[in-house]
């Protein structure tokens, strides 16, 4: 008889633990989702690391920059130029991709802004101050594709 108890004791734990207790599968299915997730922000940190060196180096590369202006007469007056990309304008949205050649895309988003100085003389319109004329939402595509982003 304790035998008999024990037994059904012991398929009653077990049968209560396999319905209560994960699949296989569903493991499967969660560590899947977990290693997606991790992927994820691994994605993420890389594309705001990518973007801070991009807009870095559009900012030095792009002509007129601040360091050295467009210079022109607008009548008697001399007109010193240029343009600069915000860091601190700069947004990402990213989504899975569905292209085989990349796992996902970010949709980037920054200002451009462009300065100006109005002055008598050119070394005055090269001192400044400069003020903010214009400013231009520029959105671009960014691709991730085997742990690199690229515009």
């Amino acid at each position: 008889m304790k035998k008999l108890l024990v037994f059904l004791l012991l398929l009653f734990v077990c049968a209560g633990g396999a319905y209560v207790g994960f699949s296989p599968a569903e493991a499967k299915t969660a560590a899947a989702e977990a290693k997606a997730q991790k992927d994820l922000e691994t994605a993420r940190s890389k594309l705001a690391d990518f973007m801070a060196k991009h807009v870095e180096r559009c900012n030095l590369a792009v002509r007129p920059c601040k360091s050295q202006p467009s210079i022109s007469k607008r009548g008697e007056m001399v007109v010193a130029y240029y343009i600069s990309l915000d860091p601190a304008s700069v947004t990402t949205e990213i989504s899975l991709s569905d292209s085989r050649y990349f796992q996902y895309v970010a949709r980037v988003k920054y200002v451009e802004n462009h300065f100006e100085c109005v002055a008598p003389t050119r070394e005055e319109a090269l001192k400044g101050p400069f003020r903010r004329i214009k400013s231009r939402r520029l959105t671009e595509i960014a691709r991730y594709n085997k742990g690199e982003w690229s515009l």
